[in-house]
């Protein structure tokens, strides 16, 4: 017995699909790109000062760890870093991207959230049980490299 498309898309409508357990809509999402977290993660990243930024921030994790500019515990909370790394990198944007340093596009606290999340993965820096933020061998290799 042939059966036509039509009487197929009517079987399927009219099972009683229940599946073993719930779908997890979220992973789902995640397999797929789609998930609102990765593309908000994606907006974030593709702005145009993403990537120099990083180095910048680095910069500034780097000159808070170093004891030579008279700091009694080298290196900056994790919090600090965060609130002044948004500051210090959307000046240097502002200051490099145009005359008047007025910028369309500034980088927020989510930005350094993400370029310090990706340095953590990426073993850049880490995070001391006191949560400073101290530059690794290899973030000074990489900050180096050209």
């Amino acid at each position: 017995m042939k059966i036509t498309r039509r009487q197929l898309r009517r079987l399927i409508a009219e099972a009683k699909f229940t599946p073993s357990r719930p779908l997890d809509r979220d992973a789902m999402q995640i397999a797929l790109g789609t998930h609102p977290s990765q593309l908000e993660k994606a907006d974030l990243k593709s702005h145009p000062y993403y990537e120099e930024g990083k180095k910048d921030l680095f910069n500034l994790i780097e000159t808070h760890a170093d004891p030579r500019w008279g700091d009694a515990n080298p290196g900056e909370h994790i919090d600090s870093i965060v609130s002044s790394g948004a500051d210090f990198v959307s000046s240097v944007y502002a200051w490099s991207s145009s005359p008047d340093g007025k910028v369309d596009d500034p980088i927020t606290a989510d930005h350094v959230q993400l370029m310090l999340e990706d340095m953590l993965n990426a073993g850049y820096v880490t995070v001391s049980v006191n949560d400073l933020v101290l530059p690794t061998p290899e973030g000074n290799s990489w900050f180096w490299a050209i």
